[in-house]
């Protein structure tokens, strides 16, 4: 098993556990759906650590956010902008802040097989891209799937691939 992959589960494991321990507050991280211009609350990949192989994350009047839990303790910030859909996946470190241990975008839209989990986006290069996610789950078990949401009125995305 590759170092990245053993590093990752075992991340996942210990945020699952973290989960179980934090259960009665996480009605506090329920998904949100505001333009990211409008947040008046940092995003969590915002506030996050710092990683030199993760890009800024997205901001201005063009760019709408989602936050989701993906389960295994781990969650997601989609980015819908009109360079294209991002996802910062994010874990908390060992003193509760967020911490980014993954992003997709249109150039690399999925996590690589070896990663532990199912993480990707499909249709990244047109209007309608879609985040598919499976943190847990055996044989048989389905990855979910949620779509990013549309571009706020006036905005146009561009480099859409064909």
């Amino acid at each position: 098993m590759s170092r990245r992959r053993n590093t990752l589960r075992i991340t996942l494991a210990s945020a699952a556990v973290a989960g179980v321990v934090l259960a009665p507050v996480s009605s506090a991280f329920a998904s949100s759906h505001t333009p990211a211009a409008a947040s008046a609350k940092p995003s969590a990949a915002r506030t996050a650590k710092a990683h030199k192989d993760f890009p800024p994350v997205p901001s201005g009047k063009c760019v709408y956010k989602k936050s989701l839990s993906i389960g295994a303790g781990a969650s997601a910030d989609l980015y819908n902008t009109t360079g294209g859909p991002q996802v910062f996946l994010m874990t908390t470190d060992e003193r509760g802040r967020p911490e980014v241990f993954g992003h997709l975008d249109r150039k690399h839209p999925s996590l690589p097989k070896d990663a532990g989990i199912i993480a990707k986006i499909v249709n990244a290069g047109s209007a309608q891209p879609k985040f598919v996610f499976q943190t847990q789950g055996g044989p048989g078990s389905h990855p979910e799937t949620v779509p990013f949401r549309k571009l706020p009125k006036g905005c146009v995305a561009v480099h859409h691939v064909k």
